[in-house]
């Protein structure tokens, strides 16, 4: 279980596919910064990814593997089909 209620509006920050590629969702946004949890908060190429779509600093949050999958499964499932 992800420790932090995740914001449905940050989460969108981030696509799907980058969020089930890299293992991370975006939880929040605040002050400019959108926090990111992942498995691997040391993974540089997720951070790079993050802040390059967001265009937004990002502040990494370790979760387990597991948990961050089933917060992807659980936004990305509520979320309107585009």
């Amino acid at each position: 279980m992800i420790h932090r209620p995740v914001n449905p509006l940050a989460a969108q920050l981030l696509s799907e596919q980058v969020c089930r590629a890299f293992g991370m969702l975006a939880v929040a946004y605040e002050d400019g910064v959108v926090t990111v949890v992942t498995s691997d908060p040391d993974d540089a190429a997720a951070r790079d990814m993050a802040e390059s779509v967001t265009g937004r600093r990002v502040r990494f949050v370790g979760a387990s593997g597991d948990d961050v999958a089933q917060a992807i499964d659980e936004i990305f499932a509520a979320a309107p089909a585009s």
